[in-house]
């Protein structure tokens, strides 16, 4: 008994199917061709990926590397630096007892000297108070001279931490470099 969905195949004539077979066999061709072409450029750029990854990890060890010593270098040049203001600070506050004490300021500096420190709103505070704080000149100059001290070592932090950014990017360029075989 012939099977009725085969039925189509009587229609065309058999001359015909020659070129059908032809044709099927010409599309499994280059289906096997296109995918087998797939998986080597797959296999390939996996590989290549493969090897950036390992590229890029090698390249962060010797980032990491770099910066670490960038770091130390940079961290000991300021931890000198502040050292020497300190000590100068130091200095300037054992010279003060030889400075002679002239007077005692008004509330109205006391006043005026706490709100520049602070930073703040200058117009709601009355400066004009004659009244005497019970502060000498040479207690508040050893104020000075330790707001100063500290403003230098700040100074000498954002310096330090400069140095460092100027330091890691060139490292950072070296390395881009030598990866690209310049």
């Amino acid at each position: 008994m012939p099977l009725p969905l085969l039925g189509f195949m009587r229609v065309i004539p058999k001359s015909v199917w020659k070129y059908v077979a032809i044709a099927i066999g010409i599309a499994a061709i280059l289906a096997g061709a296109y995918f087998k072409g797939y998986d080597k450029a797959e296999d390939k750029y996996l590989a290549e990926i493969a090897e950036f990854n390992a590229q890029k990890i090698i390249l962060e060890a010797r980032l990491q590397t770099a910066l670490s010593e960038v770091k130390v270098e940079v961290v000991t040049e300021y931890v000198d630096r502040v050292k020497v203001v300190k000590e100068k600070e130091y200095v300037y506050r054992d010279k003060i007892v030889t400075v002679p004490s002239k007077c005692e300021l008004s509330d109205g500096w006391v006043r005026l000297h706490d709100a520049s420190a602070r930073s703040s709103d200058a117009g709601t505070t009355d400066f004009t108070d004659e009244t005497p704080s019970g502060i000498r000149d040479t207690e508040a100059l050893g104020t000075v001279i330790e707001n100063y001290s500290i403003c230098h070592q700040n100074a000498e932090q954002l310096k330090s931490l400069q140095e460092w950014v100027r330091q890691a990017q060139a490292e950072v360029l070296r390395l881009n470099k030598e990866a690209q075989g310049e």
